[in-house]
C-alpha cells in the first residue's frame, strides 16, 4: 500500500466529495489540484537537487579519488612511443635476453614464448593487460643542398606500442607506472649496449579513457603545460604528449579530471 501525505490525501478527499455544480466547490477542486501539482513538483525538484548535488561532491578531487578508488573505476590506457637514433643493427635474440630479466622482474614470467619476427620483438607477462611490441626500423631524411646532390641519412626509429588498452583500476594506477618504468628501462638497455647516447627524437603519447571509446571531437578542451609535457583533457578522454617519461607518471591528476557519463550527460 502507497503512503501519501496528509495534504495530498486531505486535498483528493476534498475534491472528490466536493458537488461539481457549487461554484465555491469548483474553486475547491482547482485549488485542490493546483497543491497536488505543486506538491509533485517540490518532490520533483527534490530529486533534482540531490541529484546535482551528487554531482557537485564528484567533482572535488578528493572526494572523486576516494569513489574511484572504492568503487573501481576502470580506466584504459594507451602508450605509443617514438625515438630516434644514429643507425645500428640490433641483435634482438641477444636483446631479448638482456632485457628478460627487467621484464621478470615487474611482471613476472612470460605467459608464452616472446615472438621475434623480422624488426620486432613481442611478449607479454603475467602480470601485464596486454602485450609489447618493439619494432626497429630505418627512417631515411633526404637533405637538400644547392651546391651538391642530395643526400641521404639514415637513422634507426625504435618505436614501442602496448597492443590494445592497458586497463586497470584506479587503485592500481601503480601498474601504469611499473609499465612506463619498465619501457624506459628497456630504452636505455638498448642506448647502453649499442652505445647510441640521447635519442635525437623522442615522442611519448600517451591516451587515457574511463571507458574503451577513445574518441574526441576536441570541441572543448584544457590544455597543460608541465615538465616539458602537454596534456590535453577533452570530454571523454586524456592525450598527453612529452618526450620523456617522468611528467607522464603521474597522469592520474589529469584522469581525475575527465567527466564521467553521468556529469556529462548533466549537461
Amino acid at each position: 500500500m502507497i503512503n501519501t501525505s496528509p495534504l495530498v490525501t486531505t486535498t483528493i478527499n476534498a475534491t472528490l466529495n466536493a458537488p461539481s455544480s457549487d461554484p465555491n466547490n469548483l474553486l475547491v477542486i482547482g485549488g485542490s489540484i493546483l497543491a497536488i501539482f505543486l506538491f509533485l513538483s517540490s518532490i520533483a525538484a527534490f530529486f533534482k537537487n540531490l541529484w546535482g548535488f551528487r554531482s557537485w561532491i564528484l567533482k572535488n578531487s578528493m572526494i572523486r579519488r576516494f569513489y574511484w578508488y572504492i568503487t573501481n573505476r576502470k580506466i584504459s590506457v594507451r602508450i605509443d612511443i617514438q625515438r630516434k637514433y644514429r643507425t645500428f643493427d640490433p641483435n634482438l635474440p641477444e636483446l631479448l635476453e638482456h632485457i628478460q630479466p627487467n621484464i621478470m622482474g615487474k611482471f613476472g614470467r612470460f605467459l608464452s614464448q616472446p615472438d621475434i619476427t623480422g624488426n620486432t620483438i613481442q611478449f607479454v607477462a603475467e602480470r601485464m593487460s596486454s602485450p609489447i611490441k618493439f619494432l626497429f626500423f630505418p627512417d631515411i631524411e633526404i637533405e637538400d643542398d644547392s651546391e651538391s646532390d642530395s643526400e641521404q641519412n639514415c637513422n634507426t626509429i625504435v618505436q614501442c606500442k602496448v597492443l590494445g588498452n592497458l586497463t586497470f583500476v584506479y587503485r592500481e594506477f601503480e601498474s601504469y607506472q611499473t609499465m612506463l618504468t619498465l619501457i624506459d628501462e628497456i630504452y636505455r638497455k638498448i642506448e647502453s649496449d649499442y652505445r647510441l647516447g640521447e635519442p635525437s627524437f623522442s615522442n611519448i603519447l600517451i591516451e587515457a579513457s574511463l571507458s574503451y571509446d577513445f574518441t574526441e571531437n576536441w570541441s572543448k578542451k584544457i590544455v597543460i603545460y608541465t615538465d616539458g609535457a602537454i596534456v590535453q583533457i577533452g570530454s571523454k578522454i586524456i592525450h598527453a604528449n612529452s618526450k620523456t617519461i617522468s611528467p607522464l607518471l603521474h597522469l592520474n591528476k589529469y584522469i581525475i579530471k575527465i567527466p564521467t557519463s553521468d556529469e556529462v550527460s548533466a549537461h
